[in-house]
């Protein structure tokens, strides 16, 4: 993780992971005007995925950038090993939001993650817009529930919502009351970790 503080005076940037294993929180001084970062490895941290709140008394700015690892045993030189970076969504997260372009791609991770950071659950309703759909056509929609400070990943391709592989659509989303943060991450899983020669990146976006 990294964040630019983008004011004129120094601040402390609070970090609050939501891990497998529970929450923990560090802290961070943080000059006018300077960058600073955290590596998530070697903090001792449940393995996992994990969702990060970057906030700070001043405006800053946050990015994660995630890299993947070979497999036990598999040399760095020729292993399959994606990466994708995304910026972190302003203010919180928002009860609406849309993300104009996804595709479900065959032998891809095509992820949409749902971050609640509220202490009441969030019901999460999608409604998917198909490029072919004809006019007047109502959004195919789906419901998810996000419990109470928790985080849920919904993959596209297991939600049986009619859209073939391949196919552009668009995905907006509302959620009551509830400010909460979306991203979709797509990634190619085929030899991913492996000795395989690909060179290839994923990709990820907020909502």
């Amino acid at each position: 993780l990294t964040w630019y503080n983008n004011s004129e005076n120094d601040t402390t940037v609070t970090v609050t992971l939501l891990t497998p294993g529970g929450t923990q929180t560090f802290n961070f001084p943080v000059e006018a005007y300077r960058r600073g970062g955290i590596a998530l490895s070697g903090r001792g941290l449940t393995q996992g995925v994990l969702s990060a709140r970057v906030t700070a008394p001043e405006n800053i700015v946050a990015y994660v950038s995630d890299y993947d690892l070979p497999a036990a045993g598999v040399a760095a030189s020729g292993a399959y090993t994606p990466g994708w970076g995304v910026m972190g969504t302003p203010d919180g997260g928002s009860n609406i939001g849309a993300l104009a372009g996804v595709t479900i791609q065959s032998n891809f991770s095509n992820v949409i993650s749902i971050y609640n950071p509220n202490s009441t659950v969030a019901a999460v309703t999608f409604s998917f817009w198909r490029t072919s759909r004809a006019q007047g056509d109502n959004p195919i929609q789906n419901t998810q529930v996000v419990f109470a400070q928790s985080r849920l990943d919904v993959a596209l391709d297991s939600l049986s919502i009619g859209i073939p592989a391949g196919e552009t659509f668009s995905v907006t989303y509302s959620s009551g009351s509830a400010n909460i943060t979306l991203q979709y991450t797509s990634v190619d899983s085929v030899g991913r970790n492996q000795a395989t020669g690909k060179k290839a990146d994923g990709f990820a976006t907020a909502f």
